[in-house]
């Protein structure tokens, strides 16, 4: 600026968290489908998820939405809440027009900006990471970062690969992996998709 109660949605189902040994052996059997052009495989499947939620009418927790449309969707439930943009920015430590840049998805903040937002509608953001066998795993925002690098290092993928993959350095990957500074959604899309794995979003009520 790529499983967040009992609401029910229109997503799939929560699934089971996926066991580290599963993961690495479904990279293992994917990486060489993907190794020519992962990053372009991964968004398109991100991008019909994204479209498939964003033609639906009216946000609800739970729905299943990918880093295109995450902007809109909180709106739509600070809006529901009765929150105004001045309210976010103040929690945010951000400006009202700044806000309004991200609810139009016109720019992509850094996950800590993210995360505060959710958080000033009392909302969480779950992040799914989808493997090619179609197998999903989740975790929140805030642990994805986390959860990526230690996905990287279980299937043996060194920085320089993901780096590569990404048409970054390694030195900028190690920087994503340290959180310094805090990387935007699109990186981490970018990141999950040079590591084999879709990445959609899905937004959670905390009441």
């Amino acid at each position: 600026m790529s499983r967040p109660s009992g609401i029910s949605g229109t997503g799939p189902q929560p699934s089971q968290r996926v066991g580290a040994t599963d993961l690495r052996d479904q990279f293992r059997s994917a990486r060489d489908r993907i190794a020519e052009a992962p990053i372009e495989v991964n968004q398109a499947r991100a991008r019909s998820a994204g479209q498939e939620a964003a033609e639906r009418t009216g946000a609800r927790a739970g729905e299943r939405t990918s880093i295109e449309t995450i902007g809109r969707r909180l709106a739509e439930l600070r809006k529901q809440s009765g929150i105004t943009q001045i309210k976010v920015a103040n929690v945010t430590g951000s400006t009202q027009p700044s806000v309004a840049r991200f609810e139009s998805d016109a720019n992509q903040p850094n996950l800590r900006t993210v995360e505060r937002y959710a958080q000033s509608i009392e909302a969480r953001i779950i992040v799914e990471l989808e493997a090619a066998e179609g197998t999903v795993d989740t975790v929140p925002l805030g642990e994805a970062v986390e959860r990526l690098s230690g996905l990287r290092r279980e299937a043996g993928v060194s920085q320089t690969v993901v780096a590569k993959r990404m048409e970054a350095t390694q030195p900028a990957v190690a920087r994503i992996e340290r959180g310094e500074p805090a990387p935007n959604l699109k990186t981490i899309e970018r990141y999950a998709n040079a590591i084999g794995f879709g990445l959609n979003l899905r937004v959670d009520l905390n009441k």
